[in-house]
């Protein structure tokens, strides 16, 4: 949030009142509705890129029970297939028993295919692919989080500056209208022989100005600080989401080609797969460019969308408008 600097080039001293240093104007209250949908979109995007880690924690899940199942399916075939294998010994006497051996010992071969297309999908999918997309989605969340983590570091001490500063000027300037109502006083009583005294509360006044002028000017820079880390954080908030959009399409395609692999897994059978053929076939009509925008406007509740894509598209009023 912006703060504004209340008479920062001319301000009056009185010994009868003192403006506090910093009201907050229309400009302030409605530069708030501006940095509420700013925050909101960096929590939107924290929470759609949480949701996708847990889908893809629960999906590894999934994969490695069905890894562990097509396995223990081959094991349990190619015993079958070795109990089948003693119809050998009948074929000399009945012809029927050789070709029934013939077709039995083909689960030897399905046994061996599937162990063997189990220990690729592992490889493949379970310990590149969706591996690296797991540990892609959690540095850019990682990154995302530690960037706006150190922003509100920064903000939060410009912000205790502010406060600081702002004390120590109320402190000063209220010494000041103390010490001068002092002397007003003590002048109007005065007596013959109180000009030593009256000299050195005139000195002491003028001190205690002379704190007030620092303690402003000290003020105004921690306001301009301040200002500047929240404007500074503006440039950051765009850059994280140009970056986050343009990571994300790219993990898109690392999706999808995570999605046609699972598809595909295990096809072996003759040619067919587990999964109907044309659930894969429709997967290369995905566009990863939209596949995020679709997640955001689900997690978003359509206000919150609404709230990072005036996050991101207007960007360039904001560092342009006066505040």
């Amino acid at each position: 949030m912006r703060l504004s600097i209340i008479g920062s080039k001319t301000r009056t001293l009185s010994n009868r009142q003192y403006v506090p240093p910093s009201v907050l104007s229309n400009d302030t209250l409605n530069r708030l509705s501006t940095i509420s949908s700013r925050d909101e979109g960096c929590r939107l995007l924290s929470e759609v890129s949480s949701e996708e880690n847990k889908l893809l924690q629960y999906l590894k899940e999934i994969l490695e029970e069905r890894v562990l199942l097509d396995k223990q399916y081959a094991q349990n075939l190619q015993e079958l297939a070795a109990k089948a294998d003693r119809i050998a010994c009948l074929t000399k006497t009945n012809s029927m028993a050789s070709i029934c051996h013939k077709h039995l010992m083909q689960w030897s071969q399905r046994a061996t295919a599937i162990d063997s297309s189990v220990d690729q999908f592992r490889c493949d999918v379970l310990d590149i692919l969706l591996q690296n997309l797991l540990e892609q989605k959690n540095d850019l969340k990682k990154f995302f989080e530690d960037e706006k983590r150190q922003y509100e570091v920064e903000h939060q001490k410009a912000q205790n500056n502010v406060t600081e500063a702002e004390k120590h000027y109320s402190n000063a300037a209220k010494t000041y209208v103390a010490k001068n109502n002092e002397l007003t006083k003590f002048t109007a009583s005065a007596k013959i022989g109180d000009d030593n005294r009256i000299t050195e509360m005139k000195r002491s006044v003028m001190e205690n100005q002379d704190n007030v002028y620092r303690a402003h000017n000290e003020y105004v820079l921690a306001l301009r600080n301040y200002n500047f880390i929240d404007e500074h954080y503006i440039h950051k908030i765009s850059n994280l989401v140009t970056y986050h959009q343009e990571t994300q399409i790219f993990l898109n395609q690392s999706w999808q080609n995570l999605l046609e692999a699972i598809a595909n897994y295990m096809n072996i059978d003759s040619g067919t797969s587990y999964v109907n053929i044309n659930s894969s076939g429709k997967l290369s009509y995905i566009e990863p460019q939209h596949s995020y925008d679709e997640m955001c406007k689900i997690y978003s509740k359509s206000v919150l969308y609404h709230l990072l894509i005036h996050c991101y598209f207007h960007l360039d009023h904001l560092l342009t408008s006066e505040f």
